[in-house]
């Protein structure tokens, strides 16, 4: 057995990993309870995926400068996550095993920052 597996094992890693991301996951569910745009919350363990759409109903996904302009927005914020998908409108969420409550508390803040921005814009360019 490999050292880096022992200290898996040992410290009981890979369980952690299992919890943290049930956690993650219904923070996550959260937001897709708040936001329209969110279309999907995904994933098993620490690979997570946040599906964004157009419209909820159709599963039309959203337009890619618009999920862009989100993911540039948790950029800026600290906030990294990659995009995948067949139309690019996944978040994808991979963060190392060794992430806590705190983090997963930072990175769903970020998201939800990022989807508030997204709304007033939205609102704003509706509205004139």
């Amino acid at each position: 057995m490999s050292f880096s597996v022992k200290v898996i094992e040992d410290e009981g890693i890979q369980e952690r990993a299992k919890q943290i991301g049930g956690y993650f996951i219904k923070k996550l569910m959260k937001l897709r309870d708040d936001f329209n745009i969110v279309g999907d919350v995904r994933g098993q363990g620490l690979m997570l995926g946040l599906e964004l759409v157009a419209d909820r109903a159709s599963r039309i996904p959203l337009p890619v400068a618009q999920v862009n302009k989100i993911w540039e927005d948790c950029k800026e914020m600290g906030l990294l996550i990659g995009k995948g998908g067949i139309f690019g409108s996944v978040y994808r969420i991979k963060p190392p095993m060794c992430i806590t409550e705190a983090d997963v508390d930072f990175a769903v803040a970020v998201l939800q920052r990022a989807l508030e921005m997204h709304q007033e814009r939205v609102t704003t360019k509706t509205s004139h």
